[in-house]
C-alpha cells in the first residue's frame, strides 16, 4: 500500500510496487490511461480505479497497469482527493 486517502470518513487505498523499472517508467509517462471497475470490487468499496501509462519501446507504444486504488465512493470530492494523490504518486516519490 502506498496511500491511503480520506475524504472525510472514507478511505481509498492505493497499491503499486516500487521497482526501479516502475519508478521510472511512471515518472517519465507523458500520457496516463485510467480505467475503473465497480463489478469485482469488494464491499466496503465500490470502485478500483487503475492508472496505466503509455511505455514506448523502439516502435512499439503499449499501456502497463502501475496503480490500482480501491475507492469506498465515487464523488466528485473523492476523485479530486484521489487524482492529487495519484499525481503526487506519478511524480514525486
Amino acid at each position: 500500500m502506498v496511500g491511503d486517502v480520506r475524504v472525510w470518513s472514507e478511505r481509498h487505498l492505493m497499491f503499486a510496487t516500487k521497482t526501479k523499472w516502475q519508478i521510472t517508467t511512471r515518472q517519465q509517462a507523458k500520457r496516463w490511461y485510467l480505467d475503473g471497475t465497480f463489478q469485482v470490487v469488494p464491499k466496503p468499496f465500490t470502485q478500483m480505479w487503475s492508472v496505466h501509462p503509455f511505455v514506448r519501446q523502439g516502435e512499439c507504444t503499449k499501456q502497463t497497469p502501475l496503480l490500482f486504488v480501491l475507492m469506498s465512493k465515487r464523488r466528485t470530492q473523492d476523485y479530486i482527493a484521489v487524482s492529487i494523490n495519484i499525481a503526487y504518486f506519478m511524480y514525486l516519490k
